[in-house]
């Protein structure tokens, strides 16, 4: 299955059909329509996968074949009663291997999803915010991305204009009370869906500093992923990515930052124990190059490497920001300042209770700079 080309950030919101198009290529159904505003979080979240692992994943959810999946829903009321229960037994498994926090939104997210899907099994349940970023964090981030769904479907059933998404947005954190009323404008240059991510991704930064940061000062951390540098990107998300993890893997084992960048061998020794047995060429140069996807069963094997309570999660939700910063890159220098830009006006009108804003002012961080 051919990947769908990556969108350009300059050329605004995508419309229904670029949207439709990312769901078909991404879920592996042919006719299968999109929830309005997903198009940048769907790519974001699959870009270093493989291009069937999400259908892959949804086929095996519901106990059919891949080809099955592919022909779409079932047209008899019964195989999708039988498809549906299929899901709600995945999801207890799934659960049951989840934190126990992680686990209660999750929950919530699949419930509710089912819930709209036995009740208008015809209609798309807009709940991909919710079951994606959603889950990831605190009670505010969850119910923004519950408000975000909502303008998805209020969308879908043309309730509202896909042009006045821009706005809906703003208003929603504005309504949650996470920004202060006119301290953000709409952003209609952007795709909606875009902004919205980028929104979402603000609040799940802050929340992930505040859990790093012991004392009280707090500084992004996603920021650091977005290479601000003019005129050419110099260091790739992924580049930038694996240089957090060793930072974070240094810190937890409670040794000193180096003020230089590490070497590759310094970050295959941390992060991976050390060279690959084979003797060939590094992981870590590979994936710096891009020629070699780091993929998220390589993300869990660095956590298991460095075995440190609290990382794992933090990992994850890194390699899936990563993602995100690559595909805004792929649109060019000016699109991510562009991008970066807003993001950064996002995590700065948004609030952590107890925390003020501190840049991070050790030798090693500036090597990141300059940064979204």
């Amino acid at each position: 299955m051919p990947r769908p080309l990556l969108p350009n950030v300059l050329d605004g919101p995508l419309t229904k059909e670029q949207e439709d198009e990312i769901w078909q290529l991404v879920m592996g159904q042919s006719e299968m329509e999109a929830q309005p505003l997903t198009g940048w979080l769907l790519l974001s979240t699959s870009l270093w996968g493989d291009t069937r692992a999400l259908s892959t994943q949804m086929a095996s959810a519901l106990r059919i074949s891949h080809k099955t999946w592919e022909a779409g829903a079932p047209p008899s009321p019964t195989k999708l009663r039988q498809r549906i229960q299929s899901f709600g037994r995945y999801i207890d498994t799934v659960l049951a291997q989840s934190e126990p926090e992680c686990a209660t939104r999750r929950e919530r997210a699949a419930r509710r999803t089912a819930r709209l899907v036995a009740e208008d099994p015809t209609t798309i349940p807009c709940t991909f915010f919710h079951q994606s970023i959603g889950i990831a964090s605190g009670d505010e981030l969850e119910a923004l991305a519950i408000r975000i769904d909502e303008i998805s479907t209020a969308i879908l059933k043309q309730d509202q204009r896909r042009e006045d998404a821009s706005a809906l947005i703003v208003a929603a954190a504005e309504t949650a009370g996470l920004v202060r009323v006119g301290s953000i404008p709409p952003a209609p240059g952007l795709d909606a869906g875009l902004d919205a991510y980028l929104m979402l991704m603000a609040r799940l930064d802050r929340d992930c500093a505040a859990e790093v940061h012991e004392e009280q000062g707090i500084s992004s951390l996603f920021g650091l992923l977005a290479d601000a540098s003019h005129p050419h990107i110099k260091h790739r998300a992924r580049r930038r990515l694996l240089d957090i993890y060793y930072a974070l893997a240094v810190v937890a084992a409670k040794r000193d930052l180096p003020e230089m960048p590490p070497t590759v061998e310094e970050i295959e020794r941390t992060l991976l124990g050390g060279p690959p047995p084979s003797g060939g060429q590094s992981w870590i140069v590979r994936w710096r190059a891009g020629t070699k996807q780091l993929r998220f069963e390589h993300v869990e094997t660095i956590s298991a490497n460095i075995s440190h309570p609290g990382l794992d999660q933090l990992f994850r939700i890194l390699w899936l920001v990563a993602q995100f910063w690559e595909a805004v890159e792929a649109s060019g220098r000016e699109a991510l300042r562009l991008a970066g830009t807003r993001y950064r006006a996002w995590w700065g009108a948004m609030d952590s209770p107890g925390r003020r804003e501190a840049p991070l002012t050790h030798a090693y961080w500036k090597h990141f700079q300059p940064h979204a």
